[in-house]
């Protein structure tokens, strides 16, 4: 049993365009959040201690968010270039096939006994043993 990894582009490119809807929504609505927060020094709370701290306050939600916004949209581009990584590799895997060596005995085609595969050393010869 062979085992291996399975990628599928396409669930690929849906995860990334995902976490970019989500960026782009999450801006949006923290950019409300962040206008409400914003500008509490010209409201009652003016120049006092608490005013001082909203504004504080503003300033740290405004860097979290920018943070988290950009971690999402780059979570977002990251899934979409996967995408197309594992497009370029599954092209560069193919033209390697197809510009292989000719196909070896068993594709189609059968040495003689004791004849010799292009592209590989000889080896000991076993009485008997058939080709490979």
């Amino acid at each position: 049993m062979q085992e291996g990894y399975t990628f599928d582009r396409s669930s690929l490119r849906g995860a990334g365009q995902g976490m970019l809807e989500a960026a782009t929504d999450f801006e949006r609505h923290t950019g409300a959040l962040l206008a409400a927060v914003r500008g509490t020094g010209g409201t009652a709370w003016g120049g006092t201690s608490v005013g001082m701290a909203m504004d504080r306050l503003g300033d740290l939600l405004e860097e979290v968010c920018g943070v988290l916004h950009a971690n999402l949209r780059g979570t977002g581009d990251g899934f979409q270039a996967m995408a197309d990584d594992l497009r370029g590799a599954e092209q560069d895997a193919v033209a390697t096939v197809q510009a292989g060596a000719p196909p070896a005995p068993g594709a189609g085609a059968h040495a003689a006994p004791g004849a010799r595969v292009p592209g590989t050393l000889p080896g000991p010869t076993v009485p008997g043993a058939l080709p490979v």
